[in-house]
C-alpha cells in the first residue's frame, strides 16, 4: 500500500528501491510485510530540489548585416527549462560581442532601442544596467517573469545597426 505517492517502489531480493518521480517532494508512506506476518510503515520524506534553469536555443555567432534597414533577431527559438512552478525568473544577462560603435549599434528589446553604450533605465516592466568594455556590451535585464514572459523577453530582442560600415 502506498499514501501520497511521489517516486516508484521496486521490491528485489529483499530489498525495496524507492526512486523519486521528476520534480517530486512531499511525504510518502508506503507499508510492507514481512515474512514473520509484521507489518513494517515507512514514511519517506522526499526534500524539493531547486534545479538550475536552462536556456537552449539556436547558436549566433556571427551576424553580417549588409544594409541598416536589416535587423536580426538574436534568439528566435530559444526555451528557458527546470524553472520550478513556483519560481520566477528575475534577472538575465545578454552579451554582444564585437561592438565597434555603441551609438550606431542597438538592441531592440520588445519596442524599445538600447544603443550598445553605457546607461540603465526602465523598459516596461523591465529595469536594465549596460555596460561595455573592450567590445563587449553586457545588457543586465531584471524584473519578475515567469518562464514564459521570460523566453517572451528574449525571442523579442533584437539586433541592428544603424551604419552599414560598422559590422
Amino acid at each position: 500500500e502506498i499514501s501520497g505517492r511521489s517516486g516508484d517502489l521496486t521490491a528485489c531480493n529483499g530489498e525495496i528501491l524507492f526512486t523519486p518521480f521528476d520534480n517530486a517532494s512531499g511525504t510518502t508512506t508506503f507499508a510492507y510485510q514481512v515474512d514473520s506476518g509484521a507489518v513494517v510503515v515507512v514514511d519517506l520524506v522526499v526534500a524539493a530540489v531547486n534545479d538550475a534553469p536552462v536556456v537552449k536555443g539556436s547558436d549566433l555567432k556571427s551576424l553580417w548585416l549588409t544594409d541598416t534597414t536589416t535587423s536580426i533577431t538574436a534568439f528566435p527559438d530559444v526555451v528557458i527549462a527546470n524553472v520550478e512552478s513556483d519560481q520566477t525568473v528575475k534577472s538575465m544577462i545578454i552579451q554582444t560581442f564585437g561592438v565597434q560603435d555603441g551609438e550606431k549599434e542597438i538592441l531592440r528589446v520588445g519596442a524599445d532601442d538600447l544603443k550598445l553604450k553605457k546607461g540603465s533605465g526602465t523598459i516596461g516592466n523591465i529595469t536594465y544596467s549596460q555596460s561595455v568594455l573592450n567590445g563587449v556590451a553586457t545588457l543586465t535585464l531584471n524584473g519578475n517573469w515567469s518562464m514564459t514572459e521570460a523566453q517572451d523577453i528574449l525571442r523579442s530582442i533584437k539586433y541592428y545597426n544603424t551604419d552599414a560600415q560598422t559590422v
